[in-house]
């Protein structure tokens, strides 16, 4: 969901942007007008989510599949930590490329972790999703001492809660997302990374599959993703007038906090993940019965609730409360949510 004010000055700029004669869509990646786009984004995300000089960049293609494939290719053997279908989907792909690949830790039914005995000194990093969609798990945003204390760089898919939160971005040596849950629309992935980690990956790839090179290019070492590009500098700038994320954060708890009141104190609807490692973004659900969530999700739809069926792989219930989310459709969302366990309880 993009905000409101987004998706109105997308409308109005779609046949020409700031008197320029054309859509933003339609200038050149190397002229100015897109250069000063870039380099304003840039900035506006370093401020946003609080990264340091010692942070890079980079806005590259792909999705967070893609990063998949690239974080195992440039840096070797990682170990992979898995409470989900998205961390799981990682550490499949990596173990293709590299068979030394290890299953550094696996969540218990609950999404929380086991405390990890084995070494990670001969692991090049460690690899976690931090907000796993499909089961409504999610990490704490200060990771656990357990887990920092390996002093082995952590790289973190957070396509699906970055800029949900206050995250402290020096836990990652880097952090990858594709855009389109909270930072605009897809074609576009956002990486953070240590400068210094981005010098120990491999420079002897093909080009478009080194990070190196699209760092040393400015993320333009071919023709970047310029309207998604675009889209998400819009989006940053929403964020930055809501009052920045730790203003985010307390909208989104608060969300987050209906629909999981409604859950708890229904008897009616129930939900297996540990309160300490609930998503705010994603909270997860199920009816008595795959028939009762089944007519759950028809009757949503009567009532303009869209999106809460499952995804196909755990079935069940989900709402997605991503940012531009607003609570008054949060409070509709619990209100049919009592109403259809009163009908049907």
């Amino acid at each position: 969901m993009l905000p409101d004010p987004v998706r109105e000055r997308v409308g109005r700029e779609w046949l020409e942007a700031q008197q320029r004669g054309c859509s933003i869509a339609e200038i050149s990646h190397r002229g100015c007008d897109f250069l000063d786009l870039a380099e304003a984004c840039d900035t506006r995300m370093r401020k946003l989510l609080g990264l340091g000089n010692n942070k890079q960049l980079l806005f590259m293609q792909g999705g967070a599949t893609t990063q998949f494939t690239l974080v195992p290719m440039n840096f070797g053997q990682g170990g992979y930590l898995v409470n989900g279908h998205w961390s799981q989907k990682a550490y499949n792909i990596a173990i293709e490329i590299n068979p030394g690949t290890v299953l550094f830790g696996n969540a218990q039914a609950d999404g929380c972790f086991l405390p990890v005995e084995q070494s990670a000194r001969r692991l090049r990093y460690l690899h976690l999703a931090s907000n796993e969609t499909i089961h409504g798990v999610q990490w704490p945003a200060r990771l656990p001492a357990w887990l920092t204390d390996f002093n082995t760089p952590l790289i973190i898919d957070m396509s699906s809660d970055i800029a949900c939160r206050v995250t402290d971005f020096r836990q990652f040596g880097l952090a990858y997302a594709g855009a389109q849950k909270n930072l605009g629309i897809a074609g576009l992935t956002v990486v953070i990374a240590d400068r210094e980690l981005l010098l120990q990956a491999r420079s002897d790839l093909p080009v478009m599959l080194q990070y190196r090179k699209f760092a040393a290019h400015d993320s333009m070492y071919n023709t970047p993703p310029t309207f998604a590009w675009y889209v998400t500098d819009l989006v940053l700038q929403w964020l930055i007038q809501q009052g920045g994320i730790a203003v985010v954060e307390q909208a989104n708890r608060r969300k987050a906090a209906a629909v999981y009141s409604v859950i708890d104190a229904s008897g009616f609807y129930s939900n297996d993940v540990h309160p300490e490692w609930r998503s705010i973004m994603n909270p997860v659900f199920r009816c008595a019965t795959p028939e009762l969530d089944a007519l759950f999700v028809q009757e949503a739809i009567g009532e303009g609730l869209q999106g809460l069926k499952g995804h196909r792989v755990v079935g069940g219930l989900r709402a997605s409360l991503y940012n531009a989310m607003p609570m008054a459709s949060v409070t509709v969302l619990a209100e049919f949510m009592q109403e259809f366990a009163r009908r049907h309880g």
